[in-house]
C-alpha cells in the first residue's frame, strides 16, 4: 500500500481522472499507471503484448501486471481476442497471461496479495473486480490467507476506571452467545474458539489474567501489555466529561493498538467495549462473516455525534490529509457533514462508527495509509484538548479508504449503555437494521426465542 500510495501521489490530474472514471477507453492509460510505466507508447505496447511485462522482478509489479491484463480482457482487449485464443486457457486468459499469473504466484510472499488488494489506491478495486470477471481467478484464491481471528478488550488500570468491572459481565455474554457455542469452534481453522486478548497495563495484567482465566476456564484468555508510551501519553488539559484515562484509551484505539505485536499472529480483530453485552446467540460468527464478505471494516451501528465539540480541528486536519493524498470519499454519506451546510440549515452532525463493537482486517488497520492518517492526527493535541474519538477516525477512514462493499454490518445482538440491536426490532428499537427473515439462518428464530425465555424476568 505504501508503494501504491506513492504512485498515486505522483500521477498527473488526467491520470487520476482515468483511474476514478474507470472508463474502458482508458485501459491503456490504466495499464501504464498500474505497471508503473510512462503513459503512451510503453503502455500501448504492454496492452498489445502481455509478455512485455513478464520480466518484472517485483511481486508488486507482477500483481499489477496480472490485474491490468484482466482489465484488458474485460474491456478494450476482449473484443480483439479470437475464439481460439479465448479457448486456449481457463477463464478466457491467453497462455502468456496464465504464465504471468503463475510467475506472480511463484515470486509472491504470503503477504503481498492481501496488502495490495486491500490498498486504498483507487484503481485496485476496479482491477481486482475485472480480474474476477475476466479470468475467474482471484489472487486471494491463488494464495489463500486463512482467517485467524481474535476478540479483544482494552482494560488498563481498571482500579481507576469507573466501569472496568463490567468486563466480566461482557465476557460472560460473549461466552454464552458466541464463543461457547459449538459453532464457534467450527468457524476457526484450528477447531477451537477465537482467543480472548486483554490489553492491560503491566501492573494489573497478571491479576487480570489470573482472575479471568479462573472465571472463564473454557476460553483462551490472553493478556498483552500496553506500551508505557501510550499509557503515559501527555494529558495536560482538563476536559468537562473526558477523563485522562479515557483520552489515552481513545488515542490508543485510534492507531497504536492495531500495530501491537500481540496481534501479529492474527488477520482479523473484533474489539469490544468492556460494557458491551451480547443478548442473543450470534446468527453467524462475526469475524468469519466479515472475512467471507471480503469486508475490511465491520460495524455494529453508526451514530451521529451529539455536538461538534469532539471533532474540533479533526475535520480540518482530515480534510487536508485527504486533499494532499488526492483522495475522494468512496462512501460519502459518512462525511457528508463536511459540505452539507448549504443543503441542511446549520449542516448535519458528524457521523461515527460506534466503537463499542468494531471488527476489521488488520491488513487495513496496519496499512501505511491508515497509520499515516493516524500519525497526521497524532501530531496535534486533539486527543488531549478536544477528546477526539476513535469512532470519528474510523468513520472518516472508511469513507476515504474503503468502498461500500468493504464496510460490512455485523449481525450481533446486544446492548451497550442505551444502544441495542435485536433480531426483530433492529437498532435501538427503531426497526432499522433488521435482518430480513429470509436471510436469517434456520436456527436463528428458535435460538432467539430460547434466549429470550432464559433472560425473561420470573
Amino acid at each position: 500500500p505504501g508503494a501504491c500510495l506513492q504512485l498515486w501521489e505522483g500521477l498527473r490530474p488526467l491520470e487520476r481522472e482515468a483511474l476514478l472514471a474507470a472508463d474502458p477507453a482508458s485501459a491503456g492509460t490504466l495499464a501504464g499507471i498500474a505497471l508503473d510505466l510512462p503513459s503512451g507508447t510503453a503502455a500501448e505496447a504492454t496492452a498489445r503484448s502481455p509478455t512485455a511485462v513478464a520480466s518484472a522482478s517485483s511481486p508488486c509489479a507482477l500483481a499489477r501486471a496480472t490485474m491490468v491484463l484482466a482489465l484488458l480482457n474485460a474491456t478494450a482487449a476482449q473484443g480483439d481476442r479470437s475464439a481460439s485464443a479465448a479457448a486456449a486457457a481457463p477463464g478466457g486468459l491467453s497462455e502468456a497471461e496464465v504464465g504471468l499469473l503463475a510467475r506472480a504466484q511463484e515470486e509472491a510472499t504470503a503477504r503481498w496479495p492481501l496488502e495490495l488488494l486491500t490498498s486504498p489506491w483507487p484503481a485496485l478495486p476496479l482491477l481486482a473486480a475485472a480480474e474476477r470477471r475476466a479470468g475467474g481467478v482471484a489472487l486471494g484464491g491463488l494464495l489463500p490467507v486463512p482467517l485467524r481471528g481474535v476478540v479483544a478488550y482494552v482494560n488498563f488500570r481498571p482500579a481507576g476506571m469507573a466501569r472496568a468491572r463490567d468486563i466480566e459481565a461482557s465476557i460472560a455474554s460473549v461466552e454464552r452467545h458466541w464463543l461457547g457455542l459449538p459453532a464457534a469452534a467450527a468457524a476457526s481453522p484450528s477447531g477451537t474458539p477465537w482467543p480472548l486478548l486483554i490489553f492491560a497495563d503491566a501492573a494489573s495484567a497478571p491479576l487480570q489474567g489470573a482472575a479471568l482465566r479462573e472465571r472463564f476456564p473454557a476460553l483462551d484468555v490472553r493478556v498483552a501489555i500496553i506500551d508505557d508510551r501510550d499509557l503515559a501519553f501527555p494529558i495536560s488539559h482538563d476536559h468537562p466529561f473526558c477523563s485522562a484515562g479515557y483520552r489515552r484509551a481513545a488515542r490508543f484505539m485510534a492507531g497504536p493498538l492495531y500495530v501491537h505485536p500481540a496481534l501479529d499472529e492474527f488477520t482479523h480483530l473484533l474489539l469490544l467495549d468492556t460494557e458491551f453485552e451480547f443478548t442473543q446467540p450470534v446468527p453467524w460468527d462475526p469475524l468469519r462473516h466479515l472475512y467471507e464478505q471480503g469486508g475490511q471494516l465491520g460495524y455494529w451501528q453508526t451514530h451521529y455525534e451529539q455536538s461538534w465539540s469532539r471533532t474540533v480541528f479533526l475535520t480540518e486536519i482530515s480534510r487536508e490529509f485527504m486533499r494532499v493524498h488526492g483522495l475522494e470519499p468512496q462512501i460519502p454519506e459518512l462525511v457528508s457533514y463536511w459540505w452539507d451546510e448549504s443543503d441542511v440549515p446549520g449542516g448535519t452532525l458528524p457521523v461515527n462508527i460506534y466503537g463499542c463493537l468494531v471488527a476489521a482486517s488488520l491488513s487495513f488497520l496496519r496499512s501505511e495509509l491508515f497509520q499515516g492518517y493516524f500519525r497526521a492526527l497524532d501530531a496535534f493535541a486533539g486527543w488531549d484538548e478536544q477528546c477526539w474519538s476513535p469512532q470519528s477516525v474510523l468513520a472518516i477512514a472508511a469513507a476515504f479508504f474503503l468502498g461500500d462493499n468493504e464496510l460490512v454490518e455485523l449481525w450481533v445482538y446486544g446492548r451497550h449503555q442505551k444502544a441495542t440491536k435485536t433480531p426483530d426490532d433492529g437498532w435501538n428499537l427503531s426497526k432499522r437494521g433488521v435482518l430480513p427473515s429470509a436471510q436469517r439462518p434456520g436456527w436463528s428464530s428458535s435460538s432467539s426465542s430460547q434466549a429470550a425465555a432464559e433472560t425473561a424476568p420470573s
